[in-house]
């Protein structure tokens, strides 16, 4: 709170000097700084031998010449020391991060305190989608067997500040890709700028058709790092019937009559058509697959029927997925399909009755997804979760190329070319674990590949309180222990590796506590590596309501969240605002709304800004018209955080002269502001003449409540404050009220009745 005698320090303004860095006078990462820092006295009296020290608790930031002597500063004065001050910005300070700095004043005696946030500027890196060129194989924009592609990676800098040079390495683990130089050099990627990386990849001519193929792109610039995985296919599994019959798949037939080859193709010369059928009846072709990774099947289809009676219709898994009816030109229909065992099943039927057009449907160029085309294997085993809160249908069961998730029972199948692989099982939370050497065979089932993961414990007991009104502090306690080992010696791991080939073996290490993460509203906003370090304080918060939880950081992963703890932060508003006529002006007072370090006022007349930086808590608006005006203020405490607005001080201002008693033209009740109102409303009246006044407040039986005003009264203007009590002292409920106002002057008498309404 600002004293209302004496000197008193605080924070004005600053200025950086970043000569040394890129000299655009913001805080860029990496850069040393000095800190010119003005301070300003607003206090009523001078302030003798002042002293100023810089201080913070960032981890991003060290201040390396913390303290200097401003001397003497008189009232109102504001005093700055050219590059008083330096810190060093860490090389990883994220973008857009605020760093909260302290200002500590002294003249020896009294210590002030303020503080004051900066803007942190470096890179943000990223990468989205990848370019296939293959214009010196098939030009088809795909990655075909034996095809040699360049593929271009665009990586954007989204943050404010250009990067460090930048590096991208592309690896990928199939032994049949090969990359030429899997290091490309970005150089500097400039703020809101991109720079594309060029890599030269070459696909076996032994790669099976359909094969999933996982690329692993890091980019390095310095400090800043990130991995984008991005996942193709190689070449198309596509019939489009330029065979001239259906030996290219596995295809079957159903229903009363076959489909077969014809021309008149989307693609190519030939297509499929539906059988001759009658009515009542259907003509299907349907193939069963093994889907070997989530993708899509997309056909061309076209229809000449009955319409809204005769359907061409596809299905997957006896799913309906669409229908066609009527005449339906050649069009592209795309639909998501799943790992695992599928059926895909085309068919025409039709109704009890009547033909119309070709009676019948067509296909062409279907694109599958990657699925077993070639030889195939299968990797079978259980999946156990011990402890926490995952669910094992989540669980991410995966080679470098292929991955599955187990059934609700735990167990799973994932099938893959024929090879020797390293299987390995993750959930979030969970320790991960991965099987080496599994040897898979065509057509053999390689079972017993168990995995028992074990929850990497939360923190417990997550506690939040508010201090100083926009601190909160938070504590919490250290997971449970952990056991040295994910799997027992002894139990189904030994079993496990007993059934797989005899260089198999799991990997699983110890894993260790590290420290813990702290996130507010879901981002992350504190990392400690000290696993004993059980509290954080986040400090000078805006007004609004933050969810809090925190992980525990495991050499092996990070825990699930710890419970969630809600809070609320409040920054109280100026209390009891008043306005009143002083000559040709209006003054406006208030009460101090709490003891945490404030800044300043604003005021606001009719929810528009008239002062800034009001250090008193009066403000007086000179020279106003008349009219009817209301009075805001707002609090700003230290760190520029502002309270909401306060009630309204309502005036209706007449002007005089200076001297002059102002007096008013009529004599009347203007009513209560606010209204509704909760506690509190002012009712202000205008008496022309001195008078005998009584004003009283009616509940809506007719039963007085309150006398607010029983008096002579010199005429004027007034407010009256009715708190929401009765004549003795108790609280009244909420509901419809009456002032009723009653003037005895020489000129008669006047009567006025207001309605107001208390609402809690």
């Amino acid at each position: 709170m600002i004293p209302q005698s004496g000197p008193y320090v605080i924070y004005e303004s600053f200025i950086i000097n970043d000569s040394a860095g890129n000299n655009n006078g913001l805080m860029d990462y990496s850069e040393s700084i000095l800190l010119t820092l003005s301070v300003e006295n607003v206090g009523i009296t001078a302030a003798n031998n002042v002293t100023v020290t810089l201080s913070t608790t960032d981890l991003y930031v060290t201040i390396t010449d913390d303290t200097e002597v401003y001397g003497d500063i008189p009232a109102g004065v504001i005093v700055s020391v050219d590059d008083g001050f330096a810190f060093d910005v860490d090389s990883y300070i994220p973008d857009g991060h605020y760093v909260l700095f302290d200002v500590f004043a002294t003249d020896g005696t009294d210590v002030w305190e303020s503080s004051f946030s900066v803007e942190a500027h470096a890179p943000l890196l990223s990468a989205e989608n990848f370019i296939i060129d293959d214009g010196t194989g098939n030009n088809n924009g795909i990655l075909d067997p034996g095809e040699i592609v360049t593929l271009t990676i665009p990586t954007a800098n989204e943050g404010s500040a250009n990067s460090p040079s930048a590096v991208g390495t592309l690896t990928c683990g199939n032994p049949l890709i090969t990359i030429d130089d899997e290091n490309y050099t970005l150089g500097i990627i400039v703020a809101g700028g991109s720079e594309d990386a060029i890599y030269t990849v070459t696909a076996d001519s032994g790669i099976m058709i359909g094969t999933p193929i996982t690329f692993m792109y890091e980019v390095v610039a310095g400090e800043y790092s990130f991995q984008y995985n991005f996942a193709l296919t190689v070449g198309l599994i596509v019939e489009d019937f330029e065979t001239n019959n259906f030996l290219s798949f596995d295809w079957q037939f159903g229903g009363n009559a076959d489909w077969f080859i014809t021309t008149g193709a989307y693609e190519g010369t030939y297509c499929a058509q539906s059988g001759d059928i009658n009515d009542n009846q259907t003509s299907s072709l349907f193939l069963e697959a093994n889907v070997l990774s989530d993708g899509e099947i997309s056909f061309y289809k076209k229809v000449s029927s009955e319409g809204g009676w005769d359907f061409l219709r596809f299905f997957i898994d006896n799913t309906e997925m669409g229908s066609w009816s009527g005449n339906v030109s050649w069009s592209l229909e795309t639909y998501p399909v799943t790992v695992g065992e599928h059926t895909f099943r085309w068919e025409y039927d039709k109704d009890y009755s009547l033909s119309s057009g070709n009676d019948c449907g067509w296909i062409d160029y279907i694109v599958f997804p990657a699925m077993g085309v070639g030889p195939i294997g299968t990797i079978a085993g259980h999946v156990t979760l011990t402890g926490g809160l995952g669910n094992v249908e989540d669980v991410i069961v995966s080679t470098d190329e292929f991955s599955t998730n187990p059934y609700a029972s735990g167990d799973y199948t994932l099938q893959v070319p024929p090879g020797t692989y390293d299987v390995t099982a993750e959930l979030i939370g969970y320790t991960p674990q991965t099987v080496t050497g599994v040897v898979v065979e065509d057509g053999v089932t390689t079972s017993g590949i168990d995995f028992t993961l074990e929850a990497l414990n939360a923190p417990t007991n997550l506690t939040c309180a508010i201090m100083d009104y926009n601190d909160v502090h938070l504590e919490w306690e250290q997971p449970t222990a952990d056991r040295e080992s994910s799997i027992p010696i002894g139990t189904r791991r030994e079993k496990a590796v007993e059934r797989v080939a005899h260089d198999t073996r799991i990997s699983d290490e110890s894993r260790d506590l590290l420290g813990y993460k702290v996130y507010r509203n879901e981002v992350m906003i504190y990392e400690t590596t000290n696993p004993d370090e059980l509290s954080y304080d986040d400090l000078a918060l805006p007004a609004n309501e933050y969810t809090y939880f925190v992980k525990a950081v495991y050499s092996t992963g990070e825990s699930e969240p710890s419970n969630e703890e809600t809070i609320e932060v409040i920054l109280p508003a100026p209390q009891n605002p008043q306005a009143v006529t002083q000559g040709q002006d209006i003054l406006i007072t208030w009460d101090v709304p709490s003891d945490r370090g404030l800044s300043h006022y604003k005021v606001y007349r009719n929810t528009v800004l008239i002062a800034n930086n009001v250090t008193e808590t009066s403000y007086l608006n000179e020279n106003m018209p008349a009219g009817t005006y209301t009075y805001n203020i707002k609090a700003v405490y230290d760190g520029g955080y502002e309270s909401e607005f306060s009630d309204g001080a309502v005036i209706i201002h007449e002007p005089t002269n200076a001297g002059d008693i102002l007096i008013p033209t009529k004599t009347e009740l203007a009513g209560n502001y606010p209204n509704p109102f909760n506690p509190e409303t002012n009712i202000s009246f205008s008496l022309k003449a001195d008078s005998k006044v009584v004003l009283e407040i009616f509940n809506i039986k007719g039963q007085k409540i309150r006398t607010l005003v029983n008096n002579n009264m010199n005429a004027g203007f007034y407010n009256v404050v009715w708190n929401g009590k009765d004549d003795n002292n108790r609280n009244v409920a909420s509901g419809i009220y009456f002032s009723i106002f009653d003037v005895k002057d020489d000129g008669g008498d006047f009567t006025s009745v207001k309605k107001m309404i208390l609402m809690k």
